[in-house]
């Protein structure tokens, strides 16, 4: 399977461990997974370490504001649709992740597909 976790950030908070964790169970079960953050920390801002088959993908390199990293989500969404389009399990995780789950929902309602 394909799985996608969507959060924040990686760093030291309760549900990006929860997130890390699923995501190294999940690749060490042989599936592909890949986790978007909405934009890139300090890798020592994570204390547990990704599966090296975990690829990342962020949605801005550049931390802007609250609500900046709310407003990249489209065109990152517009950008990536092809791809974002092939994975099986869309997995969203804290506030960022329900609202980028939730334009994705929308997205796939006005569209039709049955896939994230």
């Amino acid at each position: 399977m394909k799985i996608v976790h969507v959060l924040p950030a990686l760093t030291k908070g309760g549900g990006e461990r929860v997130v890390v964790e699923l995501a190294n169970h999940a690749a060490r079960a042989g599936h592909e997974v890949s986790i978007i953050a909405a934009f890139p920390v300090d890798s020592a801002l994570l204390p547990n370490v990704l599966h090296p088959d975990v690829r990342v993908r962020y949605v801005s390199d550049l931390v802007d504001s609250r609500v900046g990293k709310y407003l990249c989500v489209l065109p990152w969404l517009w950008r990536y649709r092809l791809w974002l389009a092939e994975q099986d399990i869309l997995h969203c995780h804290l506030t960022y992740g329900s609202m980028f789950g939730s334009v994705v929902g929308t997205w796939r309602s006005a569209s039709g597909t049955r896939r994230p």
